[in-house]
């Protein structure tokens, strides 16, 4: 595969993207913004403005950074919702909340610069080349 998956920018973009995810869950949300969150309260709009605002900062797109926050916002609801209403380890949780965001966030990038279809032919690259599929077989 001779070409590049994505250009400079788009690496630069996704790279952005995701030190900002970790800035705004890891680095900037207190440990009572975890425990106190709920829909609708003051600690879940301040987390999601923390979230928007970092976004922001490090892509400068705001349509991006909304998307990403409103989403972000529905994921950590709907986290609170499935810890309060059913019996699922803290870990599971955990887990699944940050493959959401990621996966999101990921999303959110391929269809901001159009290149799903590079994806979806990266993925299918070794099966379309029978000297690949042979060697993966």
């Amino acid at each position: 595969m001779n070409e590049f998956l994505f250009t400079t920018q788009q690496g630069s973009l996704i790279i952005k993207l995701l030190i900002s995810h970790f800035i705004a869950d890891f680095m900037l949300q207190s440990a009572a913004m975890v425990k106190n969150k709920k829909w609708i309260s003051s600690h879940m709009f301040f987390h999601i403005a923390i979230v928007f605002i970092c976004t922001f900062l490090l892509s400068r797109l705001i349509y991006v950074s909304i998307i990403i926050s409103i989403v972000h916002w529905f994921i950590d609801g709907l986290k609170m919702e499935a810890k309060s209403k059913y019996q699922v380890k803290e870990s599971k949780l955990f887990i699944a909340d940050q493959l959401l965001h990621v996966l999101t966030i990921v999303l959110v990038w391929l269809i901001y610069f159009n290149i799903t279809d590079k994806l979806v032919h990266a993925i299918y690259f070794p099966f379309d080349d029978y000297k690949i599929s042979l060697i993966l077989l």
